[in-house]
């Protein structure tokens, strides 16, 4: 009797396992995928004449204790042809306010772990894909962008994963030194065109950074269009006027 169950047994663990896998090549062959909600919560700034597998897409990501909204009404002028599309940091520090990472102050310093900077990053380019996929925009379109710590994120994810992107903002931004020896190299990190601007009486994160990434940038081929303002940590009119005139060259 023992030995009758167990012949039951291994038949039925053959035909489970057939019938699984036939299940699963025709998962495959049909390409259904199972629908995963946003990485990120975000707003959409839609293009004027609605999204077609050719519209370009825009990532703007906020500072520091901001949130999506904040960027959302900065977006509104942008070039009506952009997808634009404005996510919210992981991290809730307080009501309505968020981080990319984990950060501490002490006096001048800011403490960080770039574990988390680059495990943020890993999720940002996750959820670029998502985008593409869910929206069906041009996977060669997309540019990111961000003001402060969005800005810092922006060249995390431009210098690690060149690939996914096709252009980069970085306003007010830094370049992590620990990102240094993490840079890409291959062909596709000259194939992502820099925005950078920076204000030179900014005391939150020096003008001198940018200076050095922007010349960084230079030394490796790499396209930079870069403009200094006589401003604090934040962004002047002329500031604006000269993105919305780069990202309109880029569209």
């Amino acid at each position: 009797m023992d030995e009758r169950k167990t012949i039951i047994f291994k038949r039925s663990l053959v035909f489970f396992l057939f019938f699984g896998l036939l299940s699963l090549y025709s998962c495959k062959r049909t390409g259904s995928v199972v629908e995963q909600p946003y990485i990120f919560e975000h707003n959409l700034r839609l293009p004027s004449k609605g999204i077609t597998t050719q519209t370009p897409t825009l990532v703007l990501m906020h500072g520091y204790g901001s949130n999506e909204d904040d960027m959302t009404s900065f977006a509104k002028a942008l070039p009506e042809e952009l997808l634009v599309v404005c996510p919210r940091a992981p991290l809730t520090l307080s009501t309505g306010r968020y981080s990319w990472y984990p950060l501490e102050k002490n006096g001048k310093e800011r403490i960080y772990d770039i574990t988390e900077v680059l495990s943020s990053s890993k999720k940002l380019g996750d959820y670029i894909l998502q985008l593409i996929h869910k929206n069906k925009v041009h996977p060669d379109k997309i540019m990111l962008g961000g003001f402060s710590q969005g800005g810092i994120m922006t060249l995390t994810v431009a210098l690690t994963q060149p690939d996914l992107i096709t252009a980069a903002l970085c306003l007010s931004g830094q370049l992590l030194p620990e990102l240094s020896n993490r840079i890409a190299k291959d062909r596709s990190l000259q194939q992502v065109k820099y925005f950078i601007s920076h204000g030179t009486e900014d005391t939150v994160l020096p003008i001198s950074n940018m200076k050095e990434t922007a010349a960084m940038l230079e030394s490796k081929g790499i396209q930079v269009e870069s403009h200094w303002y006589p401003v604090a940590h934040t962004m002047s009119q002329q500031n604006y006027r000269d993105m919305i005139a780069w990202l309109n060259n880029q569209i």
